[in-house]
């Protein structure tokens, strides 16, 4: 809330982001006022591959399905492999809190994380990739 001499202006409360889209975010550079990341290309993501990690390695591929819904089909690999799975998700994806103007679009989604991984053999592989599918960013957002 921000409260000035005569009234307070509620402010929106932005919906908490899960645990799945804030281990797939990009990282937002103040000094270059963009995502380090690059957009509208597949990139590998650590910090998410770090994160499903420890979850497939506790529970493997029905534990990526049920708890963050993934889809997910034996990969058809040589020699053939019974636990290698590619795995498929999306969320629509919520910017950074430096890309929105103070006040202006704040909790503003834009556009649609695709998440893609490839788990096996055994729970102790595991590889992730995003692909942020979105518009440019607002010249608004870039310093002058």
């Amino acid at each position: 809330m921000v409260c000035g001499l005569t009234s307070c202006i509620p402010l929106p409360v932005c919906n908490p982001v899960g645990p799945l889209e804030a281990a797939a975010g990009y990282n937002w550079l103040q000094a270059g006022d963009r995502y380090a990341e690059p957009l509208n290309t597949w990139v590998e993501n650590e910090r998410l591959q770090r994160f499903l990690f420890k979850e497939f390695e506790q529970g493997g591929i029905e534990t990526l399905k049920s708890r963050f819904g993934f889809e997910c089909e034996q990969r058809k690999v040589i020699p053939a492999c019974d636990d290698c799975y590619i795995c498929r998700a999306s969320l629509v994806k919520q910017v950074a809190p430096q890309e929105d103007a103070p006040f202006e679009n704040h909790c503003t989604k834009s556009g649609e994380m695709l998440i893609r991984i490839e788990a096996g053999p055994g729970r102790g592989v595991l590889n992730a990739m995003t692909y942020w599918r979105r518009p440019p960013l607002k010249p608004a957002s870039r310093k002058p």
